[in-house]
């Protein structure tokens, strides 16, 4: 009954790795030498095959682990190397855009004032200034003749309290308003026309002009800019760091499978 029992429980044993330690399952008392002998041979079987077993599965963990730790340094470089590549576009854009627009702003001077000459400035300040008293004019004119009529209707009120006299003065009022606001915009509009065809003429042979000097001149300076000004220097950065980072994931690679050869040599000795 005590064999049984024993035979039983060793039945049910189990190592870490999951791997059964199979006995007999003979009943029989009269046999247990042999089936001990067979339960010895059998376990040594076992205990060889879980051993291979684990220590196969230690080396897909490594080399698990080694695969992502190689796919994390390749992505930090390739980072890195965007990272420079983009800092050095933007100083290249920005240097760009700030000698072009300095130029931008002395060509349009140059062409203003020398190509199409001090003639055209001279024209469109007088051509302003002119609106601007023509408009000041019709102001003060009006201001004046609301104050007198304004005036006017008070004397006139205040002498009198006939209701035809009072009558008359608003209705005297009211035509001097109204034909001094016709005479303020009949005289503002002929003087704003007359500024913006000038002005307008003016402005269109300007900007044919600039328009035409400054493609020109950008497509100069942009070369000029890119190859000149900033140098020949922005190119061989961007391909120190390319070459960098092609040398920094070969000898990643190098060692990685250094690496996995060392740690697969030591699992198979182990």
């Amino acid at each position: 009954m005590f064999s049984r029992a024993l035979n039983l429980h060793e039945t049910r044993i189990t190592d870490t790795s999951g791997c059964s330690r199979p006995s007999s399952n003979s009943s029989s008392s009269s046999r247990s030498s042999s089936s001990s002998t067979s339960r010895s041979s059998t376990s040594s079987s076992s205990s060889s095959s879980c051993s291979s077993s684990s220590s196969s599965s230690r080396v897909e963990v490594v080399l698990v682990v080694i695969v992502v730790v190689v796919i994390v340094e390749v992505v930090v470089v390739v980072i890195v190397v965007v990272v420079v590549v983009v800092v050095v576009v933007v100083v290249v854009v920005v240097a760009v855009v700030v000698v072009v627009v300095v130029v931008n702003v002395v060509e349009v001077v140059v062409v203003v004032v020398v190509l199409i000459g001090v003639e055209v400035v001279v024209v469109v300040v007088v051509v302003v200034v002119a609106v601007v008293v023509a408009v000041v004019v019709v102001v003060v004119v009006v201001v004046v003749v609301v104050v007198v009529v304004v005036v006017v209707v008070v004397v006139v009120v205040a002498a009198t309290t006939r209701v035809v006299a009072v009558v008359v003065v608003v209705v005297v009022i009211v035509v001097v308003v109204v034909v001094v606001v016709i005479v303020v915009v009949v005289v503002v509009v002929v003087v704003a026309v007359v500024a913006v065809g000038v002005v307008v003429v003016l402005v269109v042979v300007v900007v044919v002009v600039v328009v035409v000097v400054v493609v020109v001149v950008n497509v100069v300076e942009v070369v000029v800019v890119v190859v000149v000004l900033i140098g020949v220097e922005v190119v061989v950065v961007v391909v120190v760091v390319v070459v960098v980072a092609v040398v920094v994931v070969a000898v990643v690679v190098v060692v990685v499978v250094v690496l996995v050869v060392v740690v697969v040599v030591m699992m198979e000795v182990s």
